[in-house]
């Protein structure tokens, strides 16, 4: 991560949406730190990338929970980021600290920084998934059980909007009961990192 000071704003609101840069004490450093320092292929991706950490708030949308962002010529141009990492506040909130360390390390595998011997340039791209995530992700956490719990969590804070209110009709129960799972089975599965 780059240390060279740009003068932005530490937030703002863009409509609906307000973005926070991590402050620099931030649990949330200590996890891109973390991650970095184990993984010798990524410290190698990201060395000499001016990276930022942003806090969307409430989140980013209600089915992403993190996105890596390449910066376009012009957003380098007023950031002097080559990348954004965003993280939905809401869900940040509801990770322990492996799932944590989990989004991180998927976040980060997409960087990948490429050297143009013609040019004597580097310059800094994104990379799609190897497998449904990433494999050095599964290996690491042992398969995508942290994924599994995580969108268990997710279900469950933004679904309880539909809870049921009319207990004395048991069968209208019923269906809304099986309304409501349905429901909750497709927003599990439209869940991304």
């Amino acid at each position: 991560m780059s240390n060279e000071t740009v003068n932005m704003p530490a937030e703002m609101t863009i409509g609906k949406k307000r973005f926070v840069i991590a402050p620099k004490d931030d649990e949330i450093r200590k996890t891109f730190e973390k991650v970095i320092e184990k993984n010798e292929e990524i410290r190698d991706n990201v060395s000499g990338a001016a990276i930022e950490i942003i806090f969307v708030h409430p989140n980013i949308s209600k089915r992403v929970i993190a996105q890596a962002v390449k910066s376009s010529k012009e957003l380098k141009f007023f950031t002097k980021r080559d990348y954004l990492i965003e993280f939905s506040a809401d869900f940040w909130d509801l990770m322990n600290d492996d799932q944590k360390y989990y989004v991180m390390l998927h976040e980060l595998c997409h960087l990948y920084k490429k050297y143009n011997f013609k040019t004597d340039e580097t310059s800094y791209g994104l990379v799609d998934h190897n497998v449904k995530d990433f494999a050095q992700v599964i290996t690491e956490a042992g398969g995508i059980h942290w994924f599994q719990d995580l969108k268990n969590k997710m279900v469950e804070k933004f679904c309880n909007d539909a809870k049921i209110k009319d207990k004395d009709d048991e069968e209208t129960v019923s269906e809304k009961e099986s309304e409501l799972k349905v429901k909750q089975e497709k927003y599990k599965k439209s869940i991304k990192i």
